[in-house]
């Protein structure tokens, strides 16, 4: 496979103050993650991004995640991620959650599949509770009093895992 090759593993990204297409990202520049995509049925939760980074391991571009930032909240949201099969397990996941805790301390996570909450579990983001299914290490002292209602009239499964650390 011929992948795109990064000097000293640095990432591309993609950065705009409106929308970044992010089917239009990949097709133009990524043929090979396109096609792995499809090869898994993987489809792209959502279509819209404000930052678009590339997940580079051994110099070379394995994979992509997408952000929206919120001025409001002063936070990103993960809402994409995707790394070749063939490339799993190499940590790119927690790589790119501790990158993004020191580049921003309230990041969330948009609808997280049940993959992306073992990983968050087993890489201490989150834990299993008797009383309910997930609990989450969350502060909501510096958020507004109507975004905490809004909160909880949200079904869990509908939540942005928001994660103080």
């Amino acid at each position: 496979m011929n992948y795109l090759q990064r000097e000293n593993n640095t990432q591309r990204i993609y950065l705009t103050e409106n929308t970044l297409d992010v089917s239009e990202i990949l097709d133009e520049n990524y043929d090979y993650i396109v096609e792995s995509m499809k090869n898994e049925d993987f489809s792209i939760k959502n279509p819209t991004c404000s930052l678009f980074k590339e997940l580079v391991f051994d110099n070379k571009v394995v994979g992509f995640c997408t952000y929206d930032y919120s001025r409001h909240f002063m936070t990103s949201a993960l809402n994409n991620i995707y790394v070749l099969p063939q490339f799993r397990g190499n940590g790119l996941f927690f790589e790119e959650l501790e990158k993004t805790m020191k580049e921003q301390n309230k990041p969330s996570i948009v609808e997280p599949t049940r993959l992306v909450v073992e990983l968050l579990m087993r890489y201490g983001f989150a834990k299993k509770s008797p009383t309910i299914s997930l609990q989450v290490p969350l502060s909501l002292s510096c958020l507004e009093p109507m975004f905490c209602q809004i909160l909880n009239m949200i079904p869990l499964r509908s939540w942005l895992l928001i994660f103080m650390i």
